[in-house]
């Protein structure tokens, strides 16, 4: 006489679950333990894991190629400053997986269901599921992960993972769908196949009957009726674990694998979707049977495409034709192309552009194509307009030619967020008044940080951060590497794969620690009220000091410390953080080069020479003998001759006398129209970038442009007012 179902089910679960007790009192050293707990795992929780899903034998093949994949663990420098450094690789989670079968097998299956969920709605799914598991096998409850720990576990092997490629392998399953049916059945492929999230009752049963499948293949089918998540499972059951499954949509059926099916995937309606456990000799009477009710939770999806050609991926997957397809990815180059082109030189321009090559080597990045055809004036915009979001693309490939060109081609495997893409606005990204050309490098920043995010993307996470890190990347602006001002690029960005860790510890955040401690709060000299000009004497003794490293949430705060004499005498400390010195860069223009070497000592001597003194009118002028026509300069500080010496900091304007004798200013006879002050400071890098911090501080924004010399320009020619604005500007030398 057969046993009862619920009988069944009840002996099964018992047999899964009991040996967890054994499995969690064996976890290993405490080294171990603090080691997976620093990475953001949990060494109990893995153990549980182990004891359900671990059970589970992965196919050879896909054994081999992952393992070959993930078992590499490498580490790169991002800061001379500070000791964190990008992990990549097979971290204490995998390293442990990498020798015990069990957790290989848990590894593996939660980092192909981690790529293809959203993880905060797999993690409570998961946890669910194993709680309703628990219940019905009547064993304790403290067999059951908690929701934190499981969603850390899931996040370190998908991180520790990130070099094992999911996206082709799901991309695969659904194109042979896609082709089976289309040609066999004529159907127009609008089915949910691409959706990946499995319904919370498939999770369950494949949690609960994938092992009896693998021990007793020609004693129980499973059949599924799925929404939803049809590739996640063809993956897991079928590529990961070697059973053959054979899926039915819209009358049409594809095999996965050869035999008897194991799996009988069913295309169904969400409010039917389910899994019944049967008996081959019996297809009348299911041995057991689970369907989603009102308490089940929803399992969201996160569709995610490979950088490398993700752009043409975007447009397939709107259901462009080939010929909208290929006219659009040329207007789209065609248009950035015409914002470099109109950008002007270096120092007129108000936007930081890629160079016309690094548009075109992004464009063939992302539509992995090597000819576009563009022309001026621009092409017509593409028809069916409405289906794509070709302003997003233009932003997005201004964002992808500022990546480090060795980066972009290392990068190509770096998962992006398909579903953020379909979700984004151009004006819910930017300001309702920017256009895509006046997009700067930290909106691009931005741009990709919600690609990698998805759906933990937020404005408030990004806002102080310099670098962000998820699915096993890192995106950061290196301005964590610079010594001085002009070292900050305002037009490349940085992509790794790697993870942010300091000991041992990983976060997926850098961010800007408190800055309380400004130049601006201590009392500077205020050189002029209309426009109002502060300086603070003694700026030029200032030495970086340390870098604090703290902690906030899931990232690492960082502040760069400066030390300094205000007036020279007293002690005085600065903070800024990375963001703050890349944003207040950004503010700043870098004069053009010149040929000549600049020399500071010869400079100090001529300009000592040849400036005059603060409060000049027209008749010291003229008395002076000034030449007509000519610039000349008034020291603002030092203001007294008698202490030029004393100090190597120089504040001074320049002016000229028009043809009649009179200084060239209708307004104020003491200021050159436009006004341009010189801040001299020497060429210490920290006090160059507190001077910077003070020139974008201390005025209103937008009243001055402000002006940076590179240790390309000497400084004689960085003096010279005719090369440097036709408004009010701030030069810092």
């Amino acid at each position: 006489m057969p046993l009862p179902a619920q009988f069944q089910l009840s002996l099964e679960l018992t047999n899964i679950l009991n040996p967890l007790s054994q499995a969690v009192s064996a976890v290993g050293s405490l080294a171990l333990v603090d080691a997976i707990k620093k990475a953001g795992s949990d060494v109990i929780t893995e153990t549980k894991l182990a004891s359900l899903i671990g059970r589970h034998r992965i196919d050879e093949v896909i054994k081999w190629h992952f393992r070959e994949a993930v078992a590499k663990t490498d580490q790169s420098i991002i800061s001379r400053y500070m000791d964190i450094v990008l992990e990549s690789g097979a971290g204490p989670t995998v390293q442990e997986a990498l020798k015990n079968p069990a957790l290989f097998s848990m590894v593996i299956q939660l980092s192909a269901l981690a790529f293809s969920h959203e993880g905060e709605s797999l993690a409570n799914g998961m946890v669910e599921a194993i709680e309703r598991m628990v219940q019905q096998s009547g064993l304790e409850t403290n067999m059951i992960p908690d929701y934190v720990s499981m969603l850390g576990t899931l996040r370190a092997c998908q991180q520790q993972t990130a070099a094992f490629r999911w996206a082709p392998l799901y991309e695969s399953v659904e194109w042979k769908l896609k082709s089976v049916l289309l040609e066999d059945r004529g159907l127009n492929g609008r089915s949910n196949l691409t959706n990946r999230n499995l319904p919370f009752s498939v999770l369950q049963s494949l949690i609960m009957w994938l092992q009896s499948l693998q021990n007793f293949p020609e004693h129980r089918m499973l059949h599924l009726r799925c929404d939803s998540g049809i590739s996640t499972v063809v993956v897991w059951c079928h590529h990961l674990l070697g059973l053959t499954v054979t899926t039915s949509m819209q009358g049409g059926e594809v095999c996965f694998g050869e035999g008897v099916p194991n799996i009988l995937v069913e295309e169904s309606d969400p409010m039917k979707a389910g899994a019944c456990l049967m008996d081959p000799a019996d297809h009348n009477e299911p041995l057991f049977s689970l369907f989603n009710d009102e308490s089940s939770p929803n399992l969201s999806c996160e569709r995610r495409f490979e950088a490398s050609g993700c752009g043409l991926q975007v447009l397939k997957y709107a259901g462009l034709d080939d010929d909208t397809i290929e006219s659009g990815k040329n207007w789209v180059v065609a248009n950035c192309l015409d914002i470099v082109n109109r950008q002007g030189d270096t120092l007129s321009r108000m936007s930081r552009h890629p160079s016309e090559s690094q548009i075109l080597g992004a464009a063939r990045f992302l539509f992995a194509s090597e000819v576009f055809e563009y022309t001026s004036p621009l092409l017509k915009k593409p028809s069916n307009a409405s289906r794509a979001n070709w302003s997003f693309l233009m932003a997005l490939l201004l964002a992808f030619a500022r990546i480090d060109e060795v980066d972009l081609m290392k990068c190509a495997a770096m998962p992006l967020s398909l579903s953020a893409f379909q979700r984004a606005k151009i004006n819910k990204l930017f300001p309702p008044t920017m256009r895509v050309d006046h997009l700067q490098l930290i909106d691009s920043f931005q741009l990709l940080s919600r690609l990698l995010l998805g759906s933990m993307y937020s404005e408030d996470y990004v806002q102080s951060a310099v670098l962000i890190s998820a699915w096993g990347w890192s995106i950061f602006l290196d301005v964590v590497n610079a010594i001085d001002p002009t070292d900050v690029s305002t037009n490349s960005l940085r992509v790794v794969c790697g993870v942010p860790a300091r000991r041992g510890l990983r976060r997926n955040r850098i961010i800007d620690g408190p800055t309380e401690l400004r130049i601006s709060f201590t009392n500077g000299e205020s050189l002029s009220q209309k426009p109002q000009v502060i300086f603070f004497p003694g700026v030029s003794t200032a030495q970086k000091g340390i870098v604090m490293i703290g902690h906030h949430s899931d990232a690492f705060q960082v502040t760069q410390t400066f030390d300094w004499r205000s007036m020279g005498q007293h002690e005085r400390m600065h903070k800024l953080g990375f963001r703050e010195v890349q944003e207040m860069c950004a503010k700043a223009r870098i004069l053009d080069p010149c040929e000549h070497d600049s020399d500071c000592e010869s400079f100090q001597k001529w300009l000592d020479k040849n400036a005059l003194h603060n409060h000049l009118n027209p008749k010291d002028a003229t008395d002076a003998g000034l030449p007509l026509g000519k610039p000349f300069y008034e020291f603002r500080w030092a203001g007294d001759a008698r202490n030029l010496g004393a100090s190597s900091e120089r504040v001074f304007i320049n002016f000229s006398l028009d043809n009649e004798g009179k200084i060239s200013n209708t307004k104020d006879p003491r200021y050159q129209n436009p006004n341009v002050w010189y801040f001299y400071v020497t060429d210490n890098p920290a006090a160059r970038l507190l001077q910077l911090d003070d020139l974008c501080n201390s005025h209103e924004e937008g009243l001055f442009t402000i002006f940076i010399r590179s240790h390309k320009t000497c400084l004689r020619c960085a003096t010279d007012r005719w090369k440097i604005s036709e408004k009010d500007a701030l030069v810092l030398l």
